[in-house]
């Protein structure tokens, strides 16, 4: 579109996002403070939105009012993982009126990885054979173990049998508790990956080496990962997030960012992806939760698999609760 002479805006509502689509693409807050028209919408051509699923129907709004008559808008985003945590379900219901023209990316699988997520989208888990190791399942018994087994993985089998450093793997869980939950998995991975130099056992500290994320996240940004470089006279400590320059920030501000639960996950990617199932909490799976996990990384993904017959239970069973808005009825009422 640019080559043809269009002035086009892509945008991208998490950090992370905008850190992967490089220069050029802006967020939800430059897109609101970019120069406006008379009528107070933007000057271009096109608007493409990226990860459009994560859209509240405020940000949505806010979209759609600054694109000028005349101009083309795109969203660009996948109904089959989780919705965004405010309000409404934009993407999904405006996919599902018929009055917009949608399209569908092929469904034809082109690897392990995408066969793994097409067999979830659509009820099934396809067993995984793969040679190159793209796709791998590790079964463990029980949470414990599976944190263990997934600190095996991130810090030796990866980078040594896949080519993956450990910093660019994304180690994800369902939930926060548990034994084999976000929490006790950083704990684990704080333990092997960068132990405190004061106290080996201490899961709390934050050093230099440490990779980490903003206790409270940027709700207009979304979590995005960083590592710390050194330590200021202050007690501050210097933190490199994604793309961004390297910033002083108050060690009671960050925690550790190793593994992530799957709502903080949200518009994250990384080569790599460790996805650990534990039992405990397994009757919240769902399968847009097991699609957002397993789509986590985009050249490898490791499954530990302790949850038994209820993470295919939870890929099989069709959605009982649907987020129900007035969206679908109003644009049809509209297009009429």
């Amino acid at each position: 579109a640019r080559e043809a002479g269009l002035r086009v805006v892509v945008v991208a509502p998490t950090l992370d996002g905008r850190d992967r689509l490089g220069a050029g693409a802006v967020g939800l807050r430059e897109l609101a403070a970019m120069e406006r028209g008379p009528d107070g919408t933007l000057e271009l051509d096109l608007l493409v939105v990226t990860d459009a699923t994560l859209l509240d129907v405020t940000a949505a709004a806010a979209i759609f009012e600054a694109v000028p008559d005349g101009a083309r808008l795109l969203l660009a985003g996948d109904p089959a993982g989780l919705e965004s945590t405010g309000p409404g379900r934009v993407f999904t219901d405006l996919a599902a009126t018929g009055t917009i023209r949608a399209l569908v990316a092929p469904t034809v699988p082109e690897g392990p990885l995408e066969a793994l997520a097409d067999g979830i989208r659509d009820g099934r888990l396809p067993p995984i054979q793969d040679p190159d190791r793209r796709a791998v399942l590790i079964p463990a018994r029980t949470g414990e173990e599976a944190a263990h087994r997934c600190a095996q993985l991130v810090a030796d089998s990866i980078p040594r049998a896949i080519g993956i450093a450990a910093r660019d793997v994304l180690v994800v869980a369902p939930l926060a508790t548990g034994p084999a939950g976000a929490t006790a998995l950083n704990a684990v991975l704080k333990a092997r990956l960068n132990p405190s130099p004061e106290d080996r056992s201490s899961a709390v500290s934050i050093d230099v080496g440490d990779c980490v994320v903003r206790a409270a996240s940027d709700p207009g940004g979304g979590v995005v990962r960083g590592i710390v470089g050194d330590v200021l006279p202050d007690g501050r400590v210097v933190v490199a997030f994604g793309a961004a320059a390297p910033e002083p920030v108050q060690r009671a501000e960050l925690r550790h960012g190793w593994a992530l639960t799957a709502r903080q996950s949200l518009g994250v990617r990384r080569p790599g992806a460790v996805v650990v199932l534990p039992s405990e909490g397994a009757d919240a799976y769902t399968r847009a939760l097991m699609y957002t996990l397993v789509t986590r990384g985009e050249r490898h993904v490791s499954i530990v698999h302790a949850a038994g017959p209820a993470l295919a239970s939870a890929v099989a069973a069709d959605p009982t609760r649907h987020r129900t808005t007035h969206l679908r009825q109003a644009m049809g009422e509209a297009m009429s």
